[in-house]
């Protein structure tokens, strides 16, 4: 027991819950610092007023490590749909009283050319208007987590643990594409084998290290060295130094190259990206029908770039 305070008699604060479920989600004080933009010694200061408040320890603190008690697991258990099912109160709330409202979208910068002007069509009649925030998927997840963001569209990432706690909805699946000069001798080649591409200098991004290593993962796992002589920040300054001859880059299914440029896919049918739309579970921000909206609105353009 931590000091004997009459729990019946104290107001639990929904913003010390808040952290506590961050704490939980990711058991470690500095993640849930980063996933919440405060600073670690706030939230240290929030869960030891929380654990005061309730009269109990909600985590096991040890070196390297933090584990939740007893008390800790059920407080999860509890709290954790008690504060969902709050936010979706208050969304719409918010939407009954107040008309539409600007939806706030995360994106990663390859997905912007094709996938902006998408959003805009597809839900014009639901909001108000559409924000759009660019960034890594680290960053971008971290502003969904806190709510700054109501959804985030990016490539499922191979390591799923990144997107904890959090609702994955597909949308769609395309092969990798790898982007090369209209002049190069691989693209006379309608499917690049795997041991060419290990041949040749690469371009890779410098902004997104989790799919700079997703990427490169796929020579490893095929026992292959990959070459990387240049890192640009976004696809379109990729796209530039694949057009001056550098290398060759991973280009996104869903964006354009440019004049000059082309796309193939490799020869392994299983390389595949998927594109997924994140947000916070329970949230009334996104109705599951503007996401099926953008889904065939999606599937048409595919379709269309086919023709």
């Amino acid at each position: 027991m931590i000091g004997a305070r009459d729990t019946d008699q104290v107001e639990i604060s929904p913003h010390r819950l808040r952290v506590f479920l961050a704490v939980a989600d990711t058991l470690h004080f500095g993640r849930a610092a980063q996933r919440l933009r405060i600073s670690q010694p706030s939230v240290s200061q929030q869960v030891s007023r929380l654990e005061r408040d309730l009269g109990c320890v909600l985590f096991h603190r040890r070196p390297g490590r933090v584990e939740l008690t007893a008390a800790g697991r059920d407080l999860v258990k509890s709290a954790g749909p008690a504060l969902r099912g709050l936010d979706e109160a208050v969304s719409k709330f918010r939407v009954r009283h107040h008309g539409p409202r600007r939806l706030r979208v995360g994106l990663l910068s390859s997905l912007t050319d094709r996938l902006a002007p998408l959003l805009v069509a597809s839900w014009k009649a639901d909001v108000a208007g559409v924000e759009l925030a660019e960034g890594s998927l680290s960053l971008l997840a971290q502003r969904l987590h806190g709510g700054e963001l109501d959804v985030v569209f990016c490539y499922s990432p191979a390591d799923p643990t990144s997107l904890d706690g959090l609702q994955v909805d597909v949308l769609d699946t395309r092969p990798v594409l790898v982007a090369l000069r209209d002049d190069d001798e691989l693209a006379a080649h309608a499917q690049l084998p795997w041991a060419a591409l290990a041949a040749r200098t690469w371009v890779m991004p410098s902004a997104s290290r989790q799919y700079r290593e997703d990427m490169i993962d796929r020579f490893r796992v095929r026992g292959l060295a990959v070459s990387v002589v240049a890192e640009a920040t976004t696809l379109s300054g990729q796209l530039a130094l694949v057009e001056a001859g550098i290398g060759l880059t991973f280009a996104s299914p869903w964006s354009r190259v440019g004049p000059g440029l082309t796309t193939r896919p490799t020869d392994a049918p299983a390389d595949e990206l998927v594109l997924v739309a994140v947000r916070r579970p329970g949230t009334a921000a996104i109705p599951d029908g503007m996401l099926e909206t953008l889904r065939l609105q999606v599937a048409e353009a595919r379709a269309d770039s086919q023709s």
